[in-house]
């Protein structure tokens, strides 16, 4: 497992291209593809899923449980842990203080 710190307000996809984190994508981003999948747990701190995600999803046979990073936002800064595996799912928690 291997881990990114995400500040609040930041682009999911964006942040994981950032840190060489293997992500699916065959659009770029452009939220268009729906290679980009992933599961949070927990959920609370990445944005809601829009109806621009929800198509894309439809459209690219996506399972409703799997989020797009293309069309995420953090709304918290979190750490995120990744496995290598796809499709990924990936731990939310909150960055531990640094002391």
């Amino acid at each position: 497992m291997k881990q990114i710190t995400i500040q609040s307000l930041q682009s999911l996809f964006d942040r994981l291209i950032e840190a060489n984190v293997p992500i699916g994508t065959a659009c770029g981003g452009e939220q268009i593809c729906g290679k980009c999948i992933f599961k949070a747990e927990p959920m609370a701190h990445i944005s809601q899923e829009s109806l621009s995600e929800q198509n894309c999803k439809d459209r690219n046979n996506v399972p409703s449980e799997f989020r797009l990073a293309c069309h995420v936002t953090i709304t918290d800064d979190i750490t995120l842990t990744y496995p290598s595996d796809f499709p990924m799912t990936i731990d939310l928690q909150e960055p531990h203080s640094k002391e």
